[in-house]
């Protein structure tokens, strides 16, 4: 972090380092702790302990596991597994301390293994209570290294066949760190669609493999080495099973207060199979009520079905802008009803988006609280210290735009710490109408639009008015406009 009021050399040269080193970290290459993964396996025979969903789900809400998946076998004979639990951690920090304060309360006859994917991919939307899981367990007989490659050429195009195929929603290839006799294996997990989608597979492999016989010669040398490579253990049938909804204590029950009777349209995003559980949620309460749901590819488009008299609830992404409301305005003379049900943002409604923080690669720092997050980019930012404030724009005379477009410098900036009593620190708190000109918070600057950003916010403005201006035009012209002079009518 860079203290700009202690920084030594004169101030413009010190403002230009800044507006470099801000732009370097921005084009530095995204560097991201890579997430951790665990293998729970209840052994075929054996039953996972009472509460072992109930404490998946709380590790999940508490944000120690990013995510946790459930599978239970579905096959009568020779499964390999009983129950089946993916864990995967945001990073090697939170497996660390999940491996010492958790793990050890498993017990038998759960066994924890650790585990790195070698490949993985899924699609969305999905509904995994509607999928048919396969998992299959291999013995490496080679390295890991070469089985890496040996995924990579043989197994890869295989798993991406059948997901262009619309079979395969995903899959996961894991690779255990040795088990109690110190031999590694690995774990193919695959979801298909449904039982239609499974019983394809075998026909689209095989079609697969003439093709790859006749036109990839690498590829064939893995196909007649492959008995070298690996020894199939086991492969088991698999149903998902949903975890426990987060236990929200505080938050109150729900009673209806009306009887709703009749159809019920839904139509917009799916919301990654959200509103499908919605409305089987709502239907426990509401009974008499038939819901049909239908799901697009696009929450802007949800919203028209209403005004279109399609749908009567339109699921969105994200919040609906202004140009999506007029609309219905224009059709009902009024503001359609907006709940938020879920922000991107804590605690805040209006965000969308999970912001993503890129660290450098060279940066040592591997994690980061969200503590000391909100001190760095929070409204105040103390970044650990005394709270400044950065002013940018772009240089006010030619001469200094040519200086700067020279050295490859957009802006001018200015920074400050609010608690210095200084004449400087005044200067840079006291923003003039023509810096915020400059940095396009007015629509116009010497009769143009001061950038794209600020034409649109222009016209979007242009746009509320639309109404009102054709209200006014029409009464004109009508000669009812009190205010207009005769001559004028």
């Amino acid at each position: 972090m860079i203290n700009m009021s202690k920084a030594p050399g004169p101030a413009p040269v010190r403002l230009l380092f800044a507006c470099v080193a801000l732009l370097s970290c921005l084009r530095a290459p995204p560097a991201c702790a890579k997430p951790a993964h665990a293998l729970i396996i209840v052994p075929p025979g054996a039953t996972a302990p009472a509460g072992f969903a109930e404490q998946l789900a709380t590790w999940r809400q508490s944000g120690e596991v990013s995510s946790a998946l459930l599978l239970d076998q579905n096959q009568k004979k020779d499964p390999g597994f009983a129950s089946l639990a993916l864990l995967e951690f945001p990073s090697e920090g939170f497996y660390e301390q999940w491996n010492r304060d958790e793990a050890p309360k498993l017990g038998a006859p759960l066994l924890v293994r650790r585990a790195d994917v070698l490949t993985h991919d899924e699609v969305y939307p999905r509904d995994s209570n509607k999928s048919v899981f396969l998992v299959n367990t291999y013995k490496l007989l080679v390295s890991p290294q070469r089985y890496a490659e040996f995924v990579q050429g043989y197994i890869l195009p295989n798993l991406l066949d059948q997901k262009a195929a619309h079979l395969l929603l995903r899959h996961t290839l894991y690779l255990e760190r040795g088990g109690p006799s110190d031999e590694a294996e690995a774990v193919l997990v695959m979801e298909y669609r449904d039982s239609v989608a499974f019983n394809r597979r075998d026909a689209v492999r095989d079609a697969l493999v003439g093709k790859l016989l006749a036109t990839d010669p690498a590829w064939k040398k893995w196909d007649e080495t492959q008995e070298s490579i690996r020894k199939g253990l086991t492969g088991t049938l698999a149903a998902y099973i949903e975890l426990p909804a987060p236990q929200l204590p505080d938050l109150p029950h729900y009673v209806p207060e009306y009887h709703v009777v009749g159809g019920l349209r839904i139509l917009g995003s799916e919301l990654k199979n959200a509103v499908e559980q919605l409305a089987l949620g709502f239907q426990k309460f509401q009974p008499d009520a038939k819901l049909a749901t239908s799901n697009i590819p696009s929450s802007e488009g949800g919203i028209a079905g209403l005004y279109y008299h399609l749908s009567d609830v339109a699921p969105m992404g994200d919040d609906a802008k202004i140009t999506d409301m007029m609309p219905f305005h224009d059709s009902f003379g009024y503001m359609p009803t907006e709940i938020s049900v879920a922000t991107g943002g804590y605690e805040k409604r209006g965000s969308l988006w999970a912001f993503a923080v890129v660290v450098s690669k060279d940066n040592p720092l591997n994690e980061i609280s969200v503590d000391a997050l909100e001190r760095i980019f929070g409204a105040e930012r103390e970044a650990g210290s005394s709270p400044t404030t950065t002013i940018c724009s772009p240089p006010s005379t030619r001469a200094a735009r040519k200086r700067t477009s020279a050295n490859g410098a957009r802006s001018v900036c200015t920074a400050s710490s609010p608690t210095r009593k200084s004449k400087r620190s005044a200067t840079a708190h006291r923003v003039s109408r023509s810096t915020l000109s400059a940095t396009g918070f007015t629509g116009r600057r010497n009769g143009t639009p001061t950038s794209r950003n600020t034409w649109s916010r222009s016209r979007r403005h242009r746009m509320r008015r639309a109404p009102r201006s054709r209200a006014t035009t029409r009464s004109r012209q009508s000669g009812k406009t009190g205010t207009q002079s005769g001559s004028q009518r």
